[in-house]
């Protein structure tokens, strides 16, 4: 069934809540307190007040005209009005109602709370929820379908009680209710599918964050005329007469609605790809950026892209793929910087850029994309000079929002001296999940835990069932694909080497001989899945000291786990198992952040125990000994083997003079605990989730 969506604003939110009678409005978390004053017996005081829309045609109850997609303004019998009173800072229990659909009415009923000649009114329309969508959703798809399904407006009018209408105990008179507040129910879809939709980001006309709702689990969009900025957890009493009464500014979606059309372009999850992407699109005719499937490759490129082929659109694919073999050029016309997303499925597609972008002779021509490492056996030229290469991963925590980024790695670098205090909000449990959820985009999209954790098992399996076959050229085994994933991810992080991973394999089939494992580990490789770590190799230590073997390591976490058929739950109780996991974590989230620095990711370990999880090095030579280290009581322990590294190098330079070894810029220990902080002798301890680039 698909699902629905409501922007609803922070005003109508507050109001509907002040309110007494406001049943119908149900927050899924963290209310607002009711007003803590007490109702008083019935005065029996009757309404009959006529009421006229605003001249601008925008008061409750909106409807779009078919012919002319306008909205039209009319009052609808089953409306309700509610009485707020501001100067005792009251709301009456008992709405009123329009006798009448149309432009006009006369609001009828009978009010609850005792008045006072000289009492300021405000006459309200209680905003409703519309069906109830519970979980903790997510948005990242652009280009979305949004469907108008249902509106509502939030409109006040004011009105001051005359002495004769206190004696009598009735209102009357006449209001005029101006709109407030807009609150629009779209079904969001990506042109298929229902796509969920947790927050969105809302600025004025001058570019200043109004806001974004995360506690009531509602996109807040703000349609027009007025802004809010009050505290979210006093009491309404106090909130609503500044609310109500303050002077407004006009605001805007950051999306763009047409009425005609129904289609919405949503936000974007920024990446910390996006300037690096940027800057090469400045400097370079093309940028080929490589990475996993489902990385978000495609989503980041068309935020630089100005025309766009799909050579995987189903519709299309063939008659791509025929044009590419006989003149590729003809793909390349369009506006620029074109995006050609999978390129790879059609090679001859390299040298018709490389071409394109001699000819032109202009920087931003082409982005292209692809899940896989190309087959350029086809192409003449290599495309150095022309086309430069970015390699993309999943997102990191950061990325997800779930990071605080109160650390930056790059701020670290530049300052390696200054003292950091600051504390992680993800628990272990946390981030046990978000390693089996892994870094996917669209595993923030599903509404629940467990259909978060499905994108990585699907990943997975889509891998080891289509992807690896097409990679390879050949048909492969999936179960033997399963096979090797399972057995990489039961070393991960280990020095592990092939011989040993085959074995483990033909234990259950002995027929794999060792050129066929490394067909299919050379397929996973293609793919970005499998992205073993190299060693260091400084000469701190006799060449057959120093374990020159690769880490095993995968693009993401989640791929582990999906591979090992685990699940937060059973991790929960193997925090050791955990703890090879979530160095790969760090591994990712390192590539991400350093990736702007030209950073590369090594390891160091020797025969005598002494390592280095990971070594990060930067273009410009500076370089990081880091420790993972998921608990505090391994804190010491890491610290320890990097102080030790660093007394190797020292000794060395004493007795290699000539030809001196750089020492660390930075000691660090990654953790998964909840403080960061700078020990007296250098090293600095930090959570994972405080870390940005």
């Amino acid at each position: 069934m698909e699902k629905t969506f409501r922007f609803i604003t922070a005003i109508a939110l507050l109001s509907a809540m002040c309110l007494a009678a406001c049943n119908k409005v149900e927050l899924t978390e963290d209310p607002i307190d009711e007003p803590g004053t007490e109702v008083t017996p019935s005065q029996g005081w009757t309404v009959a007040i006529s009421a006229t829309i605003g001249g601008d045609a925008s008061t409750k109850a909106l409807t779009e005209d078919p012919s002319t997609h306008k909205l039209i303004a009319t009052f609808e019998t089953t409306d309700n009005i509610y009485v707020y009173n501001v100067t005792k800072a009251k709301a009456d229990s008992s709405p009123l109602h329009p006798d009448k659909n149309g432009a006009s009415a006369v609001l009828t009923g009978t009010l609850s709370e005792s008045y006072d000649a000289g009492d300021v009114l405000v006459l309200c329309y209680n905003p409703e929820y519309i069906g109830d969508y519970g979980g903790d959703l997510r948005f990242s798809y652009q280009n979305q379908v949004g469907t108008l399904a249902t509106v509502a407006d939030f409109a006040k009018a004011d009105k001051t009680i005359s002495a004769a209408e206190a004696t009598a105990k009735e209102l009357s008179g006449s209001v005029t209710f101006e709109n407030l507040q807009s609150i629009f129910r779209f079904s969001f879809t990506d042109g298929t599918s229902p796509v969920p939709v947790q927050s969105l980001t809302i600025t004025t006309d001058q570019g200043k964050l109004v806001r974004t709702d995360l506690t009531y689990r509602t996109a807040v969009c703000r349609k027009s005329y007025r802004h809010f900025a009050a505290n979210l957890t006093a009491n309404l009493p106090q909130i609503l007469p500044s609310i109500l009464t303050e002077r407004f500014v006009r605001v805007r979606f950051n999306t763009y609605i047409s009425a005609r059309n129904k289609t919405i372009i949503m936000d974007y999850l920024k990446r910390v790809i996006d300037d690096q992407l940027q800057d090469y699109l400045d400097a370079f005719g093309a940028v080929n950026i490589e990475g996993p499937k489902w990385c978000g490759k495609t989503t980041t490129a068309k935020q630089k892209a100005a025309s766009i082929i799909e050579l995987q659109d189903t519709d299309k694919r063939d008659e791509y793929l025929a044009t590419a073999q006989t003149k590729a050029s003809l793909l390349l016309d369009g506006a620029t910087p074109r995006l050609i997303d999978e390129w790879q499925d059609a090679p001859t597609l390299w040298d018709a850029v490389r071409v394109a972008c001699d000819r032109r002779q202009k920087p931003s021509q082409f982005i292209l994309t692809g899940s896989a490492v190309a087959d350029t056996e086809e192409a003449a030229h290599t495309g150095t000079g022309r086309i430069a290469g970015l390699t993309m991963y999943p997102m990191s925590l950061y990325e997800t929002g779930e990071s605080t980024g109160a650390v930056s790695l790059e701020g670290l670098f530049d300052n390696p001296a200054q003292d950091i205090a600051t504390r992680s909000k993800m628990s272990v449990e946390d981030l046990i999940f978000a390693a089996c959820r892994g870094g996917w985009p669209a595993a923030l999209q599903p509404t629940t835990d467990r259909g978060k954790l499905l994108i990585a098992k699907n990943y997975v399996k889509t891998v080891c069932e289509k992807d690896i076959s097409r990679v390879a050229k050949e048909k492969l085994d999936p179960k033997i694909a399963k096979a090797i994933l399972r057995s990489y991810a039961r070393n991960i992080s280990s020095l592990a080497d092939k011989t040993t991973i085959l074995a483990d394999v033909t234990a259950n089939n002995d027929s794999l001989v060792r050129s066929t494992f490394d067909k299919y580990v050379s397929a996973f490789e293609k793919l970005f899945v499998i992205q073993d770590i190299g060693a260091w190799n400084p000469s701190i230590r006799s060449k057959t000291a120093i374990r020159s073997g690769e880490k095993r390591s995968f693009c993401d976490p989640s791929v582990a786990v999906a591979a090992l058929g685990l699940g937060p739950g059973q991790l929960q109780t193997q925090l050791k198992t955990f703890g090879f996991i979530f160095e790969c974590m760090c591994v990712r989230d390192l590539k991400v952040y350093s990736a702007p620095l030209g950073g590369e990711i090594s390891h160091y370990r020797d025969r005598y125990g002494l390592e280095s999880d990971i070594v990060l090095h930067l273009e410009d030579g500076r370089y990081a000994l880091i420790e993972c280290k998921l608990g505090s009581s391994e804190i010491e322990d890491g610290a320890s083997h990097l102080k030790e590294l660093v007394e190797l190098i020292r000794k060395h330079n004493q007795e290699e003079k000539q030809v001196p070894l750089r020492e660390p810029d930075l000691l660090i220990v990654v953790t998964g605990g909840e403080y960061a902080y700078s020990r007296p002798d250098g090293v600095h301890v930090i959570p994972l989730a405080c870390l940005k680039q």
